[in-house]
């Protein structure tokens, strides 16, 4: 793992989910706020179901996870884990369902440095995280450098 840039602690996303449902779920911060060093992060958790997951053939199925973001028509996209390494312990399984959590440090992806907004999505397969809108606004960091909108459709 490179400068803590990645984790996969448990946060409170999984409770954003249905129970029993295959689904991806993401938000920025636990509060739309960066965090500590002025680092802005991504949290999200997954609960896939194990008859969807075996056939991706990845243990754990968060090698399989991809974050996009989307800004003035430009994307970018990247396997989320990288070059990490991953243990089966990364994940847990209850019942039938496959369930995970990572933490993202989005800091160094973004640029932090002008007024931008990005739309930000992570997939697992076919499944797909809610889209976060987040608005970097560097004029105003001290106050409220990151406007997070969890409103948006998938």
């Amino acid at each position: 793992m490179t400068k803590d840039t990645l984790t996969f602690t448990r946060n409170n996303i999984l409770a954003s989910l249905k129970p029993h449902e295959s689904d991806v779920a993401i938000a920025v911060g636990p509060e739309p706020s960066l965090i500590g060093d002025n680092r802005l992060w991504l949290h999200g958790a997954y609960q896939i179901d194990e008859a969807y997951g075996r056939p991706l053939n990845v243990q754990p199925l968060l090698k399989a996870l991809v974050i996009t973001w989307v800004s003035d028509g430009i994307t970018e996209t990247k396997n989320l884990v990288g070059n990490t390494v991953l243990f089966s312990d990364d994940e847990e399984i209850r019942d039938t369902m496959r369930i995970g959590y990572f933490n993202y440090d989005l800091t160094d992806w973004l640029n932090m440095y002008e007024r931008r907004e990005y739309f930000v999505t992570v997939s697992l397969g076919h499944f797909i995280s809610n889209t976060l809108h987040v608005g970097i606004n560097p004029v105003a960091r001290a106050s409220s450098p990151a406007t997070p909108n969890n409103n948006h459709p998938r």
